[in-house]
């Protein structure tokens, strides 16, 4: 088995973990080969440790002879994405559907960096939730499930997507107008809609098992509009 070596591979981590005693084991996405799994040894020490971290972009040096590389030099190729809350678990939810979606050396996943970067930073400056379903219907496109507004059926007001059938009219579902702004590029609240059709294709690839982030980021999205709730004037009767 020949053995490949990289140097200065525009890099994100999408996950880490504590491996053996002081090294890490990391689950990169690289420009160049895709979903890439290393080990950095020694690396939970000293300043490797705090630049080894999801949200940060990096060169990295690789020596891989399997599927398990062996990370050499690492370096900050640019300042870490700065994210907290809604918009934070949406980029955790990006990486976990990437970690069960791309396989190590899936030749999509070169093509998906670009898609990746530029997602994470329109979350610094948009909606997630709009950069969520661009993100999803992008990945789909990518894994060979993309649409076409032809695909939709004639008249159909909402839509369900079928494992057979594809795009099938159903009393409720995803209104079609909504399927159509997302094909067509808008990038506002008109495309929100789309996302149980798109939850479904997904569901499709991944299965019952939810994605962990996913869970996390609806439970953190409904606090947040608890909290927005404007607060009813007492009743006369209520008051003290």
């Amino acid at each position: 088995m020949s053995t490949l070596r990289v140097s200065l591979e525009p890099a994100w981590i999408l996950h880490r973990r504590p491996f053996r005693e002081s090294s890490l084991l990391l689950d990169l996405l690289t420009a160049s080969h895709g979903r890439v799994s290393a080990v950095g040894r020694g690396q939970r020490q000293g300043r490797q440790m705090g630049m080894l971290q999801p949200l940060r972009p990096l060169r990295v040096d690789f020596v891989r002879k399997g599927e398990l590389a062996s990370l050499g030099r690492c370096e900050p190729a640019g300042q870490a994405i700065a994210l907290s809350g809604v918009p934070l678990w949406s980029a955790f939810y990006l990486n976990e559907l990437l970690l069960r979606l791309l396989a190590v050396d899936d030749p999509h996943g070169v093509r998906v960096f670009s898609l990746y970067s530029e997602s994470l930073h329109a979350l610094q400056a948009e909606a997630p939730a709009v950069v969520l379903r661009h993100f999803e219907y992008a990945l789909l496109d990518e894994l060979g499930f993309g649409l076409d507004a032809s695909q939709i059926p004639p008249g159909a007001v909402t839509l369900q997507w079928d494992v057979s059938r594809g795009l099938v009219p159903a009393a409720r579902g995803t209104p079609a107008a909504a399927l159509r702004a997302l094909l067509e590029g808008a990038r506002d609240a008109s495309i929100l809609p789309s996302r149980d059709l798109l939850a479904g294709m997904l569901r499709m690839l991944l299965g019952e098992r939810p994605l962990r982030s996913a869970v996390m980021l609806r439970e953190l999205v409904a606090l947040n509009r608890q909290g927005n709730r404007p607060v009813r004037p007492a009743a006369a009767s209520e008051r003290r």
